[in-house]
């Protein structure tokens, strides 16, 4: 008896760790397909129930039945999430998760009855490339227009400064010409003996 529950129990924890170790990896805005299949198909397809589940707690989804159950599927998955109904009879419950977010990371469990069976997957998501590229280029941009902007200031105040720069040096030209035409003239250089003598 004892043996029988030994091989039992070993049986369980055979199929409890089937196919754990599954690492998938996605980017931000991505799409994956998370593993999740099972050898054992001569069940009938409506005896299949597959829970899905993000780190133990939330609902991602369900097929109950052979179909696909929305219905207890949590907000944070709607309209997220695909299923394959042509592979169910295949043994094939895996899900495609769409328009990848950092919270999606973590650990998925897809729970198949009447098997028992489970598989954990690991989700890693890493951010987009196509997101960093988009950086540099707005940085750019940006840079761009502030340098376009200092230069019309640069230029307008050009525009302003030179006339008033023009006016203040005509203003001086003028000024030194008033200045040189009040000057006294100098008197002449007094006459030499000679010339006086030539005078008399």
């Amino acid at each position: 008896m004892i043996y029988c529950i030994i091989c039992v129990f070993a049986l369980l924890i055979n199929k409890v760790s089937l196919q754990d170790g599954n690492v998938v990896e996605g980017v931000t805005g991505g799409s994956v397909v998370l593993p999740c299949a099972t050898n054992y198909i001569e069940h009938k397809l409506s005896e299949f129930t597959v829970q899905w589940r993000h780190n133990g707690s939330l609902n991602v989804c369900a097929i109950i039945k052979g179909k696909f159950s929305p219905q207890a599927q949590d907000f944070t998955y709607k309209n997220r999430t695909e299923t394959f109904p042509t592979e169910y009879k295949k043994g094939n419950f895996s899900i495609k998760l769409n328009n990848l977010a950092c919270t999606d990371a973590g650990n998925y469990l897809c729970y198949i009855i009447p098997s028992y069976e489970q598989v954990i997957t690991q989700l890693i998501i890493k951010e987009s490339t196509v997101h960093m590229g988009k950086q540099p280029t707005e940085e750019n941009g940006n840079q761009g227009t502030i340098v376009l902007i200092v230069f019309c200031v640069l230029i307008l105040c050009l525009v302003l400064c030179i006339p008033l720069i023009l006016k203040k040096m005509r203003k001086n030209d003028d000024s030194k010409r008033h200045v040189n035409g009040n000057i006294e003239p100098h008197s002449p250089n007094p006459p030499s003996e000679q010339e006086t003598e030539t005078l008399q």
